[in-house]
């Protein structure tokens, strides 16, 4: 058989197409290899009814585990992200609540007066620690501790002056 069909059985006269999710790069394969990750394969997408010769790339904001059949058969869950083969976590310092992320920099950073302290979170963790105020991106409950003469209650995004006649040593 030409690339891009197999045949399972040794004189039958009659070749057959790859499915999806496999591909026939060499001649006269017994049968089609399995579609390698960080690829897919799917003759009718990649207008070739003759078979996939060659598996294509997998499109950002997807990945492709051995066997994909077609390019967005797996968006990245949100948490996640993928420009190459392999599906990454948001970093820490960031989130991902939206599915098809394509790089870490499409993780947006974490609210201020909240932290995100692990990879892969979906959304902020947790109000920062009172006492302490977060800006943008904070990975830490308690990462600027709040100055004299401010207060910074839990969620403080920004140190608040004391009001007239109190102070905060």
């Amino acid at each position: 058989c030409p690339s891009g069909y197999y045949q399972p059985h040794w004189g039958r006269g009659t070749c057959d197409v790859c499915e999806e999710g496999f591909y026939c790069q060499a001649y006269g394969q017994a049968l089609c290899d399995v579609c390698p990750s960080g690829s897919y394969c799917d003759p009718h997408e990649l207008n070739n009814v003759t078979g996939v010769i060659t598996p294509e790339p997998c499109v950002p904001g997807h990945y492709c585990p051995n066997s994909t059949e077609y390019a967005t058969q797996n968006k990245c869950p949100a948490g996640t992200y993928s420009n190459t083969n392999s599906l990454s976590n948001c970093p820490v310092g960031r989130y991902g609540n939206q599915t098809g992320l394509r790089v870490s920099t499409d993780c947006p950073l974490c609210d201020s007066g909240y932290y995100c302290d692990r990879p892969g979170l979906t959304e902020p963790y947790q109000p920062c620690h009172a006492g302490y105020y977060c800006a943008v991106g904070s990975t830490s409950p308690n990462p600027t501790l709040c100055p004299s003469g401010a207060y910074c209650p839990e969620g403080t995004p920004n140190p608040v002056p004391c009001p007239a006649g109190t102070y905060q040593p």
